[in-house]
């Protein structure tokens, strides 16, 4: 695909309207007044119904995450500053500005690893969308589902598009290592977008208020090399940052109406001036890149899911035990992937890894770990990221007999990359093999609205805020009727745990 330096943006680009000689913030403007202008009835149904699916997921994960490392600091924080009781805080019902509930939220939301992922732009699209969307309709009061659905749908089809235009290489020749994260910044500067269309800022407005995201535009990947748990917390400052950046907007300052294509604007500052214009507005309006999301069925990072679902594989179809296996190959095909989830590379440093405070993260984002619990257990539950479970023996010992080799080439150039793992029993000379391409959840093996539901009702057992069964149904059909809701508020008022347990 071919990519433009951005300084100026001067080539034709026919799916993008001809235009061959844009003005300065062509782009950024044609953003604005597509957010301001669609509707509801302007979204492809099929869209919407997928849409649902990853708002329930968004907020089951947010559940899920109540009681998580971080997210009840943050929680206990921005409760602790006080101020304009806007918007809740899930699962505690904590009334904050909409800005302080959407921090606290949006950190739940990704403190599991459970939320969804868009694979090829190696980012996570609706953790901060969705929890800044509902703390944002709550403080605005009135804000319709059919209004909160437009908004969301936006934000996330924005997310993609902006994430996935400067065309990132996974192999060959071109890879570079990654440093920053996409994640964090496209949760300010679409949040942004997203925020101001449910305040219903004018087209110009909703330009600023992305101008001013880019002036806060922040977030990188040197967490995750240390475990620490900013992982999840630059979620909640994105989603933060966003909504104050459309508050800004709201009351009359401005940003850079070029902050995604100017000389100093995100793609020429953050990467290299690639760009691809088709992907970022080339059919805007016309497709819409929600459905490419992957719902996750495993709480850890998507690069990981299809070795685990190999490993998984083997103990059902094979029947091998964990104490039968001798030693586990993992053929890696990207570096992008290797060096994301197969470091540390010595056995003992990877075991030891899993020990001490920042030992969730490191098991989120380990491959030998996910696969030891799959060929330990023959599923990979959330439970087995809690320090007793990531520390028990078994797991360890069963780490330490795997093995991660990069063998892909220079056209292994695709996300999600395949899972291939080679099982050896004691005694075999030749391994048990399974490969897996595509796990459930992926949009070639995609996760139904009764699929999430289920879902839910799992990462919601797991969380440490109670909710009865009957509260967690209502949700589920509030998010799948959304369109009928007359007041976003009736939602955010039931994701607060119940205070005794009956109906569970």
């Amino acid at each position: 695909m071919v990519t433009h330096n951005l300084a100026p943006i001067s080539q034709s680009d026919p799916s993008a309207g001809n235009a061959a000689n844009w003005s300065p913030g062509e782009a950024e403007r044609r953003i604005a007044v597509h957010f301001h202008q669609t509707r509801y009835e302007d979204i492809p149904p099929a869209t919407l119904d997928f849409t649902k699916c990853l708002m329930l997921d968004t907020i089951g994960a947010a559940i899920a995450g109540f009681q998580a490392e971080g997210a009840t600091a943050v929680a206990d924080l921005v409760t602790s500053w006080g101020g304009t009781p806007q918007a809740r805080i899930i699962g505690r019902g904590d009334m904050v500005p909409a800005h302080q509930a959407a921090m606290a939220n949006a950190t739940m939301a990704r403190a599991l690893e459970i939320d969804d992922v868009h694979e090829q732009g190696m980012l996570h699209p609706t953790a901060s969308i969705v929890p800044l969307a509902l703390a944002v309709s709550e403080a605005a009061g009135g804000i319709t589902g059919r209004q909160f659905a437009e908004a969301v749908v936006l934000g996330i089809d924005l997310a993609i598009r902006i994430g996935t235009a400067p065309r990132a290489e996974v192999a060959g020749g071109r890879t570079q290592p990654r440093t920053q994260s996409h994640t964090y910044h496209i949760g300010m500067l679409a949040g942004a977008m997203v925020a101001g269309k449910i305040m219903d800022l004018p087209s110009g407005g909703l330009q600023n208020a992305m101008g001013i995201a880019y002036s806060q535009c922040a977030g990188n990947l040197q967490a995750v090399a240390e475990g620490a748990l900013t992982v999840r917390v630059q979620q909640g400052l994105s989603a933060s940052a966003a909504i104050v950046s459309a508050e800004l907007a709201r009351l009359g300052v401005t940003g850079a109406m070029q902050s995604l294509t100017g000389v100093s604007g995100y793609y020429n500052a953050l990467h290299g001036g690639r760009c691809d214009r088709a992907v970022l507005i080339g059919d805007l309006g016309r497709r819409y890149a929600n459905e490419e999301v992957s719902i996750k069925p495993y709480p850890c990072c998507k690069h990981i899911h299809t070795a685990a679902a190999a490993a998984e594989n083997l103990v059902r179809e094979q029947g091998i035990r964990a104490d039968d296996i001798e030693r586990v190959v993992i053929h890696v095909k990207n570096q992008e992937y290797y060096d994301l989830v197969c470091r540390p590379e010595g056995r003992e440093e990877r075991r030891a890894s899993m020990f001490g405070e920042r030992g969730m993260v490191h098991a989120q984002m380990s491959l030998p770990f996910v696969v030891a619990v799959a060929l330990c257990d023959g599923k990979v539950s959330l439970d087995r990221f809690e320090a007793a479970g990531r520390t028990s023996d078994d797991v360890l010992s069963m780490m330490g007999r795997i093995e991660t080799v990069m063998d892909g080439g220079p056209d292994d150039n695709v996300l999600p990359t395949p899972g291939i793992v080679d099982v050896y029993l004691a005694g075999a000379s030749t391994p048990l093999t399974s490969e897996v391409r595509y796990v459930k959840g992926h949009p070639m093996n995609r996760m139904s609205f009764d699929d999430v539901a289920g879902k839910f009702m799992d990462m919601t057992d797991f969380s440490g805020a109670w909710f009865s069964r009957d509260r967690r149904r209502r949700i589920i059909e509030m998010i799948h009727a959304i369109e009928t809701l007359p007041d976003m508020s009736d939602l955010a008022a039931l994701l607060v745990a119940d205070t005794s347990p009956a109906n569970s």
